[in-house]
């Protein structure tokens, strides 16, 4: 009985090879890759933040960050008359990124043909309102700053 249990275990051993029983030992630039990958890019562990917006803990910094740049460019269109011949009610959706550095830039957007008409100056008010924003403090994933996108919605109402 003892033989048939050697024997058997003996058979049971065999049958694995050692590739099998050594733990393979991963590159790290795999392993960096893998857990990148893995990374959910559209979500950042510290959104960006205005000087402002890190004053004022009770506040969440994203809903901080969205109102500060929102008002911002608002007081920045509305300081100027604009005069249309036409009411405008109308959504433009600019695409900003903030960089590494803090700086926030304009990435694109589509102006339809009859807002350029009604609004030739519209597009040179959005770069300098974009353009007049302090630098912010970038996003942070895992503690290391990254650039982020946004998409803003410019809402467009003349009466």
């Amino acid at each position: 009985m003892k033989n048939l249990q050697g024997i058997l275990l003996l058979l049971l051993l065999t049958s694995f090879s050692c590739d099998q029983l050594i733990v393979k030992r991963e590159h790290r630039d795999d392993i960096k890759e893998e857990e990148w990958h893995k990374l959910n890019r559209s979500e950042v562990d510290e959104p960006p933040l205005f000087k402002t917006c890190a004053d004022e803990p009770e506040i969440d910094g994203m809903q901080c960050f969205q109102q500060t740049l929102t008002q911002h460019i608002h007081n920045y269109i509305n300081k100027d008359v604009l005069l249309v011949s036409e009411n405008i009610t109308d959504t433009l959706w600019v695409s900003l990124l903030v960089n590494t550095n803090g700086t926030i830039i304009i990435e694109n957007y589509e102006l339809p043909e009859f807002l350029s008409e009604q609004l030739p100056d519209l597009e040179s008010l959005l770069t300098a309102s974009v353009s007049s924003l302090p630098t912010v403090e970038p996003a942070h994933l895992r503690g290391v700053p990254v650039n982020v996108r946004y998409r803003l919605p410019v809402v467009l109402n003349t009466n």
